[in-house]
């Protein structure tokens, strides 16, 4: 979520859940179908499948080490060809300074030695995009210099500190620059200081982590990709406020995000390649659900995605679950609390549930899918109960790839 910037006014400073399953009917051809994996955490995986070996989403915030790029970016950046320009909006000299001006005046960061040990880190890993790639280049301009008028013309809103990205490519045989312009709240993890709010009546952040690395290299894909996956967000039946900070980070990883808000759907176009249902707040009628499947058949092509979010507030969707219970995935009442102290995020018997991956007969992560959470950690709140109905039916399969530890209370 992006923060709310001071000084808006100094304009010249800021350049800115079941029925009977015989009562389901399908066509002729749902017997056909290959499993479309719905389960969450799967589903998550059918999505950044397209970036997991090109694009580094791990998040590494520390100052510790950090002046080198993970090996994973490194061996992206070395495949890119076709050429990129990043332009910083401030002198190579004055990066630090200024980087620590406009987190003072305009996110109310106060500035101090660990910040600036980041954006000197920042400096540091820009330069190493060019040391491993001959197509990237980089260049700091002067925001003070008369040319840098131009820059906020072509990119309109960019600002002090801001990072841009380009790329021209060749699109139906025309020349399209693509652009995309990070702020300093893309760079940089800001945390809010709520005691601070409360006493002085206004917002103060803190500085806790460097994001330019992951936030570069998916800016980098996002200009140079020759495919846009497009994704819609069913709004009308869900929680769509909730999912502000998914959607945005989905459109950083060149996906194309679409809302429906109207009140019934009534069909889903074939370009689209993954559909969300996230805390349903009202149960699908049956013929929204057989444009759902219909969708997913794609006329024998298949290749679609259904992700779907199950959330304890939700209320009673027999038609819904039923549904997903065809594709062998079952939604229980109540609420997952982890009792073990080692994988809570708090502390204490919690919905927040902190999952290491690579923790063997505790939590299980299945071979399959073990090199793309390798390393990760999964936190999730407000868990309901999972089940998996089959393993194979027909040739309908479902795969779970995290398994909860039998010590797991379902209240």
């Amino acid at each position: 979520m992006k923060l709310f910037k001071k000084n808006q006014e100094n304009a010249a400073l800021k350049p800115k859940k079941l029925r009977n399953k015989g009562a389901w009917k399908h066509g002729g051809y749902a017997v056909a179908i290959t499993a479309v994996i719905i389960a969450v955490a799967v589903a998550v995986n059918v999505l950044f499948g397209i970036l997991a070996e090109r694009v580094n989403l791990d998040l590494d915030i520390s100052l510790s080490g950090d002046n080198t790029l993970s090996e994973e970016n490194v061996d992206f950046i070395k495949e890119i060809d076709e050429k990129v320009d990043i332009t910083v909006c401030f002198a190579e000299d004055d990066f630090v300074s200024g980087m620590a001006y406009v987190a003072e005046y305009y996110y109310s960061v106060t500035s101090d030695s660990s910040t600036s040990a980041y954006y000197e880190q920042s400096l540091n890993l820009l330069d190493l995009y060019t040391v491993y790639s001959d197509n990237i280049s980089v260049k700091f301009v002067d925001p003070y210099d008369p040319s840098f008028s131009d820059i906020t013309k072509k990119h309109s809103g960019a600002t002090l500190g801001d990072i841009i990205v380009e790329c021209t490519k060749t699109i139906g045989g025309e020349e399209a620059v693509r652009s995309e312009v990070l702020s300093f709240d893309d760079i940089y993890y800001l945390s809010e200081d709520d005691s601070y709010a409360s006493y002085y009546g206004y917002s103060s952040y803190t500085l806790t982590g460097n994001n330019i690395e992951s936030a570069l290299t998916s800016a980098i894909y996002k200009v140079t990709s020759d495919e846009t996956q497009k994704v819609l967000v069913l709004e009308h039946h869900c929680k769509e406020g909730n999912l502000t900070d998914y959607i945005e980070y989905l459109e950083q990883n060149n996906f194309d995000v679409e809302i429906f808000s109207g009140n019934v759907l009534n069909g889903i176009d074939e370009d689209i390649d993954m559909v969300i249902i996230a805390e349903p707040t009202e149960d699908f009628a049956t013929e929204e659900l057989n444009l759902i499947d219909e969708w997913l058949y794609n006329g024998g092509l298949r290749g679609k995605g259904l992700m779907y979010f199950a959330s304890p507030s939700s209320p009673d969707m027999p038609n819904l679950l039923s549904y997903l219970e065809e594709w062998g995935v079952a939604f229980e009442e109540g609420t997952l609390y982890e009792t073990n102290a080692n994988y809570q995020v708090f502390g204490e018997a919690t919905t927040n549930i902190f999952i290491p991956a690579t923790i063997e007969n505790e939590y299980e992560v299945t071979s399959e899918f073990g090199d793309i959470l390798n390393g990760a950690e999964v936190i999730s709140g407000g868990n309901v109960p999972i089940l998996q109905v089959f393993e194979e039916d027909g040739i309908r399969l479902t795969t779970p790839i995290a398994v909860t530890p039998a010590d797991t209370v379902v209240v």
